[in-house]
């Protein structure tokens, strides 16, 4: 949404200056005009693609502890919503929003199901994190030792 948000502003800032370069009396204030308008239209989406490109990558780095807390959690008996509840109270530096978000949702009773669903869509972007999310909803589905998965997953994202 914000890459719409800034490429519309970017947009309309080049239509404005390409605007006044065709009113410009002058071929170099109207070359400027033309090559300023471009830089607005290319740096600031480049910036936001590149900022959440680094996001992503914090995630991707921070999110195999988290699947081992929630696996260890899992383990001493909890279910997996109060195992992504309790990994609430984890620093997780700019992961730990999506944590808490998540954290949020089972706190309103929304299903684990729908809730890493929501997450998975927030990150749809990073293959790494949407293909985890699908085995551990699988293995929720199933029935499966989640726990197991979400060690073993953890170790294979690492690596």
């Amino acid at each position: 949404m914000e890459d719409i948000f800034v490429l519309a502003i970017s947009v309309f800032i080049f239509l404005f200056l390409l605007l006044a370069a065709l009113f410009s009396n002058s071929l170099t204030i109207a070359s400027n005009l033309i090559f300023i308008g471009i830089v607005v239209l290319l740096v600031p989406v480049s910036l936001v693609r590149v900022l959440k490109y680094r996001k992503f990558k914090a995630y991707e780095k921070v999110f195999p502890i988290f699947l081992r807390d929630v696996a260890e959690s899992l383990q001493s008996g909890s279910t997996l919503a109060s195992s992504i509840q309790a990994s609430e109270k984890v620093d997780y530096g700019s992961f730990s929003a999506e944590v808490k978000k998540m954290s949020n949702q089972l706190s309103w009773n929304i299903s684990v199901e729908k809730v890493l669903e929501s997450f998975s869509m927030r990150v749809k972007r990073s293959k790494i994190l949407s293909r985890s999310i699908t085995i551990i909803k699988q293995a929720e589905k199933s029935g499966g030792n989640v726990a197991e998965s979400m060690g073993s997953l953890a170790e294979n994202i690492q690596s």
